[in-house]
């Protein structure tokens, strides 16, 4: 078998130039290992994550009422086109390990209960709070706050699967009594297994399953959290009698929605959301917390993360691209050179330019395919694991599946592969234009063939040389140059984002202009008297419980109409206690609703609304007589009458006349009256004797609170918070209103969130803008990120209505991570289309005691610093894997580039040894030259580096919310400087070894 000469000399070029090769295989086995394992990883996840609605029945939305819903309530939300689960649950206190049954509660169970005992169903009601105050009730609040110190286990009854179905990563569902399953991520945390014991509302429980619910992606114990929590929070799954019997009447009533179509968009959901509201109020229950899956983000947060990082990681995989295309340049160049009399010789003896090109390309070839079809081997074996596990560590995902997607392999294997061969062969082909003789000469390229620089001779023979040195190799220390430059950017990317990440949470945290900023569900009246609140919690335990849902106040609003037309002054009545109210009543207007609906009902309609012993409560203020009074209990008790019954009419007079009060009008008034009145009395004693009581006591809270002149009953529309406020907190209370716009980004075709606040003009807060006379301003970021000018015109969408504004900003304020939109109050109202007093927050710096059934959220600067914890806990491990792939590339990257010099050296370095020179003499003469252009290029290239490395973290955080200032600290830069010096001392080691090795049999070989 004839084999080629030029094959023969493979084998000697691969152990010639085994250093160069090596580098190259590593370079390619190394970035694509890391980027191909985390894509191939992240990729997957993100299959699973997208996955999970269908496979799972993961819930559209989720709603939750004060009390259980009534039946009547749920059906109306199917009959809109949708399937509702009760997914009720309640937190308890939870502890790792099992303990003396007789030991106390801890200080989470213990808030637990006070808060349930509290508000029992009458709190905010969310999933996420399972601990709120009921309507005028403080207990139990400051027991809650030390519980959050403690670890919570939210408890659900075992799930069937029809939704938020679980996935068991191991063991089992509960199926006995003393059985739990816990949260995946938890268990990992703590070293949980099958069969452990864990301690849940004082009691021992067996870990019989490890799972993850779909609907817990990222365990938020609170929606308006800023930082999930797998550490002191989890959720569980106890079988349905262990829960009845843990959670009893404790539960939080959430109800997970499946809607039926499955496709529709967030306007048509937020559509069928309102409807759904109205469904469940008009069916006597009452929602108190409403999210859309969209919203939810227990559900979104941890496929946004995954989403992010690819995105960040495709651009890293870029810079590699170009890192490598760059050292492919550089390296074929070098072997062009070396290889040049060989180049000569062989054109020469006859062999023609593409067989010599089919020649150098052979080994180049062999390495990069060994080279990236290795990392791509290792990365979807060993990193695939590692990776998956930066992911799986912190969310909850169901078991890890890995997908194939062509996309990895080509951006990580096939473009790198197919750059080398490309940059090889187009060298190849633009070297070899040259002759024969010219190659031979070693003047293959025009750089060659100029004559070289005169240097005065004034110079010493050291500095001259090592000037020598740095001129005859400058387009090679120009490539150093730029290879450091490239190589720095690496570096920079892995050890500057975290530290930028915690940058920007301070300056968002600044951008927080108050201590609290307190989103509202509702407008919240806070400046309220007692009589209000009592007033309010007593409309609201009416409007709200279901036990009271057959109670329509309204009739006693019409009967209190109807008796004032009739020349009743309510005022005047005499007092349930027996006190003569004095007139103070007149304060009301007409319509004050179910006050003073209870207030005429107790007064001249004793005989029509209530038993004989209730008839006969103001017998202080007067006593009828004895035949009308057993008239009066014999018509309450066999409702043997009729309300058109003249001797109604006459028995209803003589009780108005024995109360002192002369009715007015005709009989068919009365008749209205009587009828009105009675269908409230009918609605009132189909309650049970103790409904019935308590349902009377409230109602005797609204009257009180009509006889008092300083309250406005029909002025209470909003709710009015039940927690009494001083003064001078209120005094640096400030109103504003707050929405969300989508507007376009400058990068891609996504859209920002960006946060429209109406403020006062002059506010307290905003100091920083100016929204007078119509001014609207925003922060510096919004222009950064998003595609918006000042003074000119941009559309934004409200995606929950579908419905565009056109907005034009005049001008910046605050610093770069300000996206905010600020305009005053009356513009927000108008655009929006809000009456004139309306608001939906509260800034403060002092913390208030709200009732938290109406707080959306409470933004504080704390909440913004703990973004920089939550990316930290998110990105640090993959910033750490980052800098630990970058520092070995890095060396390699340098390596290659430094040996281009020595190798190109060799023969002068041959000569000087023939001529005396000692190994460390010719080192500090080459290695000295090589170090300062290296030193050079580190400091040198520091402005170009933060400008390259903004630029591309522009593009790397595009798919992430807010916009990030790159500001780089000093430090940061001498960190990045040293590590580059570092890892050149360790190549310049390898280089000084090189030098030692070279022959002095070079210097005697024949050149022309």
């Amino acid at each position: 078998m004839h084999i080629s000469p030029l094959a023969r000399r493979l084998p000697r070029d691969f152990k010639n130039n085994l250093g160069k090769y090596l580098g190259i295989f590593g370079l390619l086995v190394m970035a694509v290992t890391f980027t191909s394992g985390f894509l191939v990883s992240a990729y997957s996840i993100a299959d699973i994550a997208a996955g999970m609605r269908e496979a799972y029945n993961i819930e559209d939305l989720y709603f939750v009422t004060m009390y259980e819903a009534t039946d009547e309530a749920l059906d109306a939300v199917e009959d809109l086109g949708a399937r509702v689960y009760p997914n009720y649950s309640r937190d308890v206190s939870l502890s790792l390990g099992a303990a003396n049954k007789s030991t106390d509660k801890s200080t989470a169970e213990a808030a637990a209960d006070a808060a349930e005992g509290a508000g029992k169903g009458a709190g905010k009601g969310a999933a996420d709070k399972s601990t709120e105050e009921g309507p005028g009730k403080g207990a139990g609040k400051a027991a809650a706050e030390n519980a959050s110190k403690d670890m919570l286990v939210r408890l659900y009854k075992n799930r069937d699967g029809s939704f938020d179905g679980v996935a068991y990563a191991q063991g089992r569902a509960p199926r006995a009594a003393g059985e739990v399953a816990l949260d995946r991520v938890f268990c990992a945390n703590h070293n949980l297994g099958l069969g452990d014991t864990v301690r849940i509302a004082n009691e021992d429980f067996e870990l019989v399953g490890i799972c993850t619910l779909s609907d817990y992606q990222a365990t938020y114990k609170n929606a308006d959290d800023f930082m999930f929590n797998a550490t002191t929070f989890t959720v569980a799954q106890l079988t349905n009698e262990e829960w009845e019997r843990l959670v009893g009447d404790g539960a939080t009533y959430r109800y997970s929605v499946l809607i039926d179509d499955r496709t529709m968009d967030l306007t048509g959901r937020t559509t069928f959301e309102e409807d759904l509201v109205d469904a469940v109020n008009d069916n006597g229950s009452t929602v108190s917390d409403l999210m859309d899956r969209e919203s939810n983000i227990g559900l979104t947060f941890a496929a946004d993360d995954v989403e992010g990082d690819s995105t960040m990681w495709e651009t890293l995989m870029l810079v590699l691209i170009v890192i490598m295309a760059f050292v492919f340049v550089v390296l074929t160049d070098a072997t062009i050179e070396q290889e040049s009399a060989v180049i000569g010789t062989l054109l020469a003896s006859g062999y023609r330019k593409r067989e010599l090109v089919a020649h150098y390309m052979v080994l180049p070839t062999l390495i990069g395919l060994a080279g990236c079809t290795l990392g791509f081997a290792l990365g979807n074996t060993l990193m695939a694991e590692p990776m998956q596990g930066l992911y799986y560590n912190s969310y909850s995902f169901p078991p890890y599946v890995a997908t194939w997607h062509p996309r990895v392999l080509v951006i990580t294997t096939v473009v790198p592969f197919c750059l080398l061969v490309a940059i090889t062969l187009l060298g190849l082909l633009r070297k070899l234009g040259a002759t024969p003789l010219q190659f031979l000469r070693g003047e293959a390229s025009a750089k060659a063939r100029r004559g070289g620089m005169r240097l005065p001779e004034r110079l010493g023979f050291v500095a001259r040389f090592r000037l020598r040195v740095f001129l005859r190799n400058l387009s090679h220390f120009v490539t150093l140059f730029f290879g450091i430059m490239f190589g720095s950017l690496l570096l920079l990317m892995g050890l500057a984002l975290l530290p930028v990440v915690s940058i920007n949470a301070d300056l968002m945290a600044d951008s927080v202009p108050a201590e609290h900023l307190y989103a509202l569900k509702a407008p919240l009246k806070l400046d309220a008297t007692q009589s209000e609140r009592d007033a309010w919690a007593a409309m609201f335990e009416l409007s709200t419980n279901p036990v009271y849902a057959g109670l329509d106040l309204d009739l006693l609003s019409d009967a209190v109409d109807k008796l004032e037309e009739m020349g009743v002054d309510l005022g005047d009545m005499p007092g349930l206690d027996g006190a003569d109210a004095d007139g103070s009543g007149k304060g009301s207007d007409k319509g004050d609703g179910a006050a003073k609906g209870a207030a005429g009902s107790s007064g001249a309609s004793d005989g029509a609304a209530k038993d004989a012993g209730d008839a006969t409560s103001n017998a202080s203020e007067f006593t009828l007589p004895p035949q009308i009074e057993a008239m009066v209990e014999d018509s309450a008790k066999h409702r043997n009458w009729r309300a058109d019954d003249p001797a109604i009419h006459a028995l209803w007079k003589q009780v108005a006349q024995a109360a002192g009060i002369h009715l007015k009008g005709n009989d068919g008034d009365l008749t209205e009256l009587i009828r009105t009145l009675d269908k409230f009395h009918v609605q009132l004693h189909a309650l049970g004797d103790d409904e019935a009581k308590a349902a009377w006591e409230l109602l005797q809270d609204l009257m009180e609170a009509a006889e008092d002149e300083s309250v406005d009953l029909g002025s209470l529309k909003d709710p009015v918070n039940q927690t009494a406020i001083d003064d001078e907190t209120l005094k640096q209370v400030e109103k504003f209103s707050v929405a969300t716009l989508q507007v376009p980004r400058r990068i891609g075709d996504s859209t920002e969130a960006v946060t429209v606040y109406g403020i006062e003009p002059g506010s307290r807060y905003w100091t920083y803008a100016d929204v007078r006379n119509g001014h609207i301003v925003a922060g510096e970021g919004l222009f950064s990120k998003c595609n918006v000018e000042p003074g000119e015109s941009f559309t934004a969408l409200d995606r929950s209505t579908n419905k565009t504004y056109e907005l034009a900003v005049d001008d910046a304020c605050n610093n770069g991570c300000d996206l905010n939109i600020y305009m005053s109050v009356d513009d927000f109202n108008k655009l929006f289309n809000k009456s004139a007093d309306e608001f939906n927050g509260y800034a403060s710096n002092v913390a208030l005691p709200l009732d938290e059934r109406y707080v959306a959220s409470d933004l504080t600067p704390d909440k913004m610093r703990s973004m920089a914890d939550q990316m930290q806990d998110s990105m640090g491990q993959i910033m750490t894997l980052i800098v630990c792939m970058v520092i070995p590339i890095y060396v390699v990257l340098i390596y290659l580039l430094t040996k281009t010099v020595i190798d190109r050296s060799a023969r002068a370095i041959s000569y000087m040894k023939v001529f005396g020179y000692r190994d460390r003499e010719i080192e500090h003469l080459y290695m000295r030259t090589i170090t300062v252009t290296v030193v050079f290029s580190l400091v040198v290239n520091i402005p170009i580096l933060v400008e390259l490395f903004k630029l591309l973290l522009t593009y790397m955080m595009a798919d992430y919310s807010g916009n990030f200032v790159i500001e780089l600290p000093m430090s940061l830069m001498a960190r990045e400087v040293g590590i580059g010096f570092l890892t050149y001392l360790v190549v310049a080691c390898l280089h000084m070894r090189a030098i030692r090795k070279v022959s002095l049999s070079l210097a005697l070989k024949v050149q022309e």
